[in-house]
């Protein structure tokens, strides 16, 4: 997964302009913050971003939002959980490499972790239990946009311009 973040800051935006892409940040928060509370515990443990997107597109209506909008978002905000997943695999590792087992022992512990089986194991599911808390979110501020959606270009006035997709075709 590759993620590149790039903050841009506006000079002189219009303020009805600010106002609806204020309001789709707000919309994508909401968003963002369902899917930390729904996937950011033990019921995240491997989902893939598809999996939910098919389901929610039969089942949810995320209007006024552009579908590839909350897309984007759900796509990012999973592909979050799981660095936070890993980030805390990493400092159970560090435990598993600490034990008194055999060698053999101490692979098979980090292979079920690696995989995913870690919540079948009891001492991977308490260790991971103790590193990873219920994430959770309170970023209101973002929009996220995929790559070939927004468009940049220069203005007569020899600023660069960015065009993005709002609430509003």
């Amino acid at each position: 997964m590759l993620k590149v973040c790039r903050i841009i800051e506006s000079k002189n935006i219009n303020p009805g302009k600010y106002k609806e892409l204020d309001n789709q940040a707000r919309l994508l928060g909401r968003l963002r913050k369902e899917i930390w509370q729904r996937f950011g515990s033990m019921n995240g443990v491997g989902i893939n971003h598809r999996s939910v997107r098919s389901d929610w597109v039969k089942t949810r209506d995320f209007k006024p939002l552009a579908a590839k909008a909350w897309k984007e978002t759900l796509r990012d905000t999973l592909d979050d959980i799981k660095l936070y997943e890993d980030a805390c695999k990493k400092k159970v590792r560090k435990d598993i490499l600490k034990l008194k087992k055999t060698d053999q022992e101490k692979k098979d512990l980090c292979t079920k972790l690696k995989n995913n089986e870690w919540t079948s194991n009891s001492y991977l599911c308490r260790k991971m239990r103790k590193y990873k808390k219920h994430g959770k979110t309170n970023v209101a501020n973002q929009i996220i946009v995929e790559n070939g959606v927004y468009r940049q270009f220069q203005g007569k006035d020899g600023h660069t311009w960015l065009k993005i997709p709002s609430l509003q075709r």
